[in-house]
C-alpha cells in the first residue's frame, strides 16, 4: 500500500455512513463542539457590549447656566448674516437630529440648543445664536472623537482575533479577512462587527474540528504501535509524521476544508506495514469520521475498494497510556 494515496472524509456534517461507536463518537464530539462554540460566543458578545459601554455615550451639549441677551449694534452686516444662519436652520437641525439617532449626542440638550439659536435669530441676537451654534459643534467633535475610539477598539479586538487565528488558517483566508477588517474603519456600522466576528468564530470552529481530527489521527497510529505527532501546519492544512518501518516516515496531510486527508508513504511497505494502516484508519474511522478512499498515485480507485479502510472487522489494539502518547509526540 506504499505512494500517495488520498481519502475524503467527513469531519463537519452529519453522515448517514456512520453507525454504532463511530456515529456516538461523532454525536459526542459534535456535542462538545456545540457547547464550546455557545461558550465563545457568549465571551465575544459580552467584550463587544463592555467595548460599546465603554465608547457609546450621548454627548451632552454644555449650554450656559443662564443665556443673556447680548446687546450689540443691529446694522446690514449683522442682518445679513442672521438671515443666512436662519436659512441654514432646517440643515443644522438635520445634521443633529441624524448624531442624536446614531446615539451620539444627547437629544434634549440638543433640542434646547437650537431652540436657543433660533429663539436668538428670531431677535437678531447674532452673537448668541453663534455662541450656541459653536457649543453645539464642540459637541459634535467630542461625540465623533468617541465614536473613532470605539471603532479603534474594535478594529483592535478584531486584529487580537486574528492574530491568534492566521497561524492556522490558509494565507489567502487571512488576507481577506484582514481586508475585511481594514474596510471596517470606512463602514462604521456594528452590523458589519457582528458579521466580521461571525466569519471568525465560523474559521474558528474550522480550526478546532480540524485539530480534533488530526489529534484523533495521531492517536489511531499511535494505537497500533507507530510514533506519531503533529509536525506543522502548512497554510492551514495539518501535517502528522508517522514514524512506520525502518526509520522511514509516512507523512498525512488533513487538509484545512475538512474534506481531503493525503497520505504519502514509503516506496516500499512490507505487510505488516500495511495492515497498521488498515489498522490504524480504521480506529480513526471508529472516533466518528466518514473515511473512503479515492486515490492511489493519482488513480481513482475502484468503487469497491472505497471504503476499504472503513471496514471494522478487525481485533482492537490495546490502547497507549497518555504518558506513551506524549512521549511518542513529543510535546
Amino acid at each position: 500500500m506504499s505512494g500517495s494515496k488520498e481519502f475524503t472524509f467527513n469531519a463537519i456534517g452529519a453522515t448517514v455512513e456512520l453507525t454504532g461507536m463511530a456515529l456516538r463518537a461523532y454525536q459526542e464530539r459534535q456535542k462538545r463542539i456545540r457547547n464550546a462554540k455557545i461558550q465563545t460566543e457568549l465571551a465575544i458578545q459580552a467584550k463587544i457590549a463592555q467595548i460599546n459601554n465603554d465608547h457609546q455615550k450621548r454627548t451632552v451639549v454644555v449650554l450656559p447656566s443662564q443665556t443673556h441677551r447680548i446687546s450689540n449694534p443691529v446694522n446690514t452686516d449683522s442682518l445679513e448674516k442672521v438671515k443666512a444662519l436662519q436659512l441654514k436652520i432646517p440643515q443644522i437641525k438635520r445634521e443633529y437630529q441624524q448624531l442624536v439617532e446614531n446615539q451620539l449626542l444627547d437629544s434634549q440638550t440638543v433640542a434646547t440648543a437650537l431652540q436657543q439659536v433660533e429663539t436668538a435669530l428670531s431677535v437678531n441676537e447674532l452673537t448668541l445664536a453663534q455662541t450656541h451654534l459653536q457649543l453645539l459643534d464642540d459637541a459634535r467633535i467630542v461625540a465623533v472623537q468617541s465614536q473613532r475610539d470605539q471603532i479603534n477598539a474594535h478594529i483592535e479586538y478584531l486584529q487580537t482575533r486574528l492574530q491568534s487565528l492566521q497561524p492556522h488558517i490558509p494565507k489567502q483566508i487571512a488576507e481577506d479577512l484582514q481586508n475585511r477588517i481594514t474596510s471596517y474603519r470606512k463602514h462604521d456600522t456594528i452590523q458589519e462587527i457582528q458579521e466580521i466576528h461571525i466569519y471568525i468564530n465560523e474559521l474558528e470552529a474550522q480550526v478546532e474540528q480540524i485539530q480534533i481530527a488530526a489529534d484523533n489521527l495521531v492517536d489511531s497510529w499511535l494505537e497500533v504501535g507507530y510514533d506519531a505527532q503533529i509536525t506543522a501546519i502548512d497554510d492551514g492544512d495539518i501535517v502528522i509524521q508517522v514514524a512506520t518501518h525502518d526509520c522511514a516516515n509516512t507523512e498525512m496531510r488533513i487538509q484545512f476544508s475538512g474534506e481531503k486527508i493525503d497520505l504519502l508513504a514509503p516506496s516500499e511497505e512490507h505487510s505488516l506495514c500495511t495492515d497498521r494502516t488498515f489498522a490504524a484508519l480504521r480506529i480513526f474511522h471508529m472516533q466518528g469520521y466518514q473515511l473512503q478512499w479515492t486515490r492511489w498515485d493519482g488513480n481513482v480507485i475502484p468503487p469497491e475498494w472505497q471504503n476499504l479502510y472503513s471496514n471494522n472487522d478487525s481485533a482492537p489494539v490495546k490502547k497507549q497510556t497518555p504518558q506513551t502518547r506524549r512521549q511518542a509526540q513529543g510535546y
